[in-house]
């Protein structure tokens, strides 16, 4: 009986695999028509993705298809606010071993914190990608040091910004991609721009332009913005505004077309021009933007003060410190935006979480029925054959998983050694990096000044939550080494208001606006600095000096 028996169960184990495999990854081949579609085709793919029933996806299906939609979502430059699906992609590559997948997974998971503001999380996520990423996927290396450039530009850490926009260019070119080269020579000249090296900037942004394809208005128009700034630093004033010109000329998106207007304003007033400067600074104030209008509202100050008109300069101060009404509708739009975006996404996560449980139950019983005909299987194997030829086998196979073992330990201490080589290395970066606090902490300020503006009363005076206030001292003791802790044991009979009227001064606040925020005098602001001068003993500097350096 064991011979039939050992043809009835391979017969047996073939049909449970072949019944395993064809209810698995029947729409994998729709999926990978899809992906080749992306590119080409974004909004017909996106379609497509989201006509599909994730329930009916298995594990692999599953994935996939959270990759491809962030990806087409990226393309579309519409990410997800969650990072949920992704995960589900990066759950189930890491159990399958595809670096390929799981590369471009961490990168798009990455993007998405990015999106947040989430810097940190977001480079490890890169860090991730970039370690998964396989050699020839010349596409998810362009696009992960496209990525980083982003981020180290914004934390102005200047030397690695300059080497991933590199290696970004030098991926671009691989590909023979003209609109990622395009983008790589944008890219470059902000990092130029931000060293004061405008010649170079100019010449990157006029590569980009004649790089870029036709069609891309977008970016072109952004090419010739960031042109026009360079040249205007450059004292080029002329071709500022030519190139302004140009980019408005271009520019199909409103928002930042009243962006450009502020543009072409300055180089219209620094060629004199300030009847034409006042116009375009007016018209941005029709931006639904409200950064953009607090922004023209500034200027229209700067501009009337330059010309003598105090009386103009100060109403539009005040404009621009008060300004919060014409915000509400666009904040009432928003949240019904987002509330449905929500409740869309919650059916989908929903959606997909059943998918996945009902997949895990079916993957479950289908493998205890093949493990059990293995074990039949290997049963009779064993009976089948002599005793000595299975213990010679065994101790064969026992050699090889030991060698195997021993070969993945190697590999993890191999790997161990360079990430502790790589901690070491980062550490070294960080005493560097720490001489950029000062600069950053004053970058966030002037990202939080207009929350602090709007939370006066009607009678100007601060009317800040105590949550706020924890944030900016927090903020400030984290940036300038336990600023207030240190200035409360120098002069312990300051008062908490005194201390958060300190951070305000380390924010390097001109006076005029102080005087605005606390709705009194200039003179009582240098008053109210000079009792805390005294306070604190301050001797041979003036009180705004010893804040700033202490």
């Amino acid at each position: 009986m064991k011979k039939p028996l050992l043809y009835i169960l391979p017969i047996l184990l073939l049909l449970l695999a072949l019944y395993m495999f064809s209810t698995r990854d029947k729409h994998l081949a729709e999926l990978y028509r899809i992906e080749s579609l992306l590119d080409e085709e974004p909004d017909e793919a996106i379609g497509q993705l989201e006509q599909m029933e994730v329930e009916d996806l298995t594990g692999g299906e599953l994935a996939l298809h959270c990759l491809l939609l962030a990806k087409g979502q990226y393309i579309q430059d519409s990410l997800s606010r969650s990072d949920s699906l992704i995960n589900i992609a990066i759950t189930y590559y890491k159990k399958k071993n595809d670096s390929l997948r799981l590369s471009q997974s961490y990168l798009y998971k990455g993007k998405i914190l990015a999106e947040k503001g989430y810097f940190l999380e977001a480079s490890e996520c890169y860090q991730k990608a970039e370690n998964y990423a396989i050699d020839d996927d010349y596409s998810t290396k362009y696009l992960l040091n496209y990525s980083m450039g982003k981020i180290y530009h914004f934390k102005m850490m200047r030397n690695d910004e300059k080497e991933v926009k590199d290696e970004a260019m030098e991926y671009a070119v691989l590909m023979n991609d003209s609109f990622r080269i395009g983008r790589s020579y944008i890219e470059t000249a902000k990092y130029y721009h931000a060293m004061g090296n405008y010649e170079c900037g100019i010449n990157h942004l006029m590569k980009a332009i004649q790089t870029l394809p036709p069609e891309e208005t977008s970016y072109l128009s952004a090419a010739y913005a960031d042109l026009s700034r360079n040249y205007l630093q450059n004292h080029q004033l002329p071709e500022s505004l030519e190139s302004i010109n140009r980019a408005i000329q271009l520019e199909e998106d409103s928002m930042l077309l009243y962006d450009y207007y502020n543009l072409k304003a300055d180089a219209l007033f620094k060629l004199s021009q300030k009847d034409s400067a006042l116009y375009y600074l007016k018209s941005s104030l029709d931006s639904k933007d409200y950064l953009t209008k607090m922004r023209a509202y500034y200027d229209l100050s700067l501009l009337e003060e330059r010309q003598g008109n105090k009386a103009e300069a100060l109403k539009y101060l005040k404009e621009y410190i008060l300004y919060n009404d014409s915000s509400d509708l666009k904040e009432k739009a928003n949240y019904i935006y987002h509330l449905h975006s929500i409740e869309a996404y919650k059916k989908q996560k929903e959606n997909a979480e059943t998918a996945e449980l009902g997949l895990e139950r079916k993957q479950l019983t289908i493998y205890r029925i093949v493990s059990v005909a293995f074990l039949l299987l290997l049963v009779l194997v064993v009976l089948y054959y002599k005793e000595q030829k299975r213990k010679k086998r065994l101790e064969y196979d026992i050699k090889l998983e030991e060698e195997k073992t021993m070969r993945a330990l190697l590999m993890k201490k191999e790997m161990e050694y360079q990430l502790l080589k790589e901690r070491d290395e980062r550490k070294k970066a960080e005493v560097q990096k720490l001489n950029l606090t000062v600069e950053y902490y004053k970058r966030l300020n002037a990202i939080t000044v207009p929350v602090l503006l709007k939370s006066q009363n009607t009678q100007g005076a601060m009317n800040l939550e105590q949550e706020e206030w924890e944030i900016i001292i927090r903020n400030t003791d984290a940036c300038f080494n336990k600023f207030t802790v240190r200035l409360k044991e120098r002069a312990p009979l300051l008062t908490d208001e005194e201390l958060q009227f300190c951070c305000l001064v380390k924010m390097e606040l001109p006076i005029a606006l102080l005087s605005e925020i606390y709705h009194i005098a200039k003179g009582s602001i240098s008053r109210k600095k000079m009792r805390l001068k005294e306070k604190i003993g301050i001797e041979n500097m003036s009180f705004d000096e010893f804040i700033k350096n202490f």
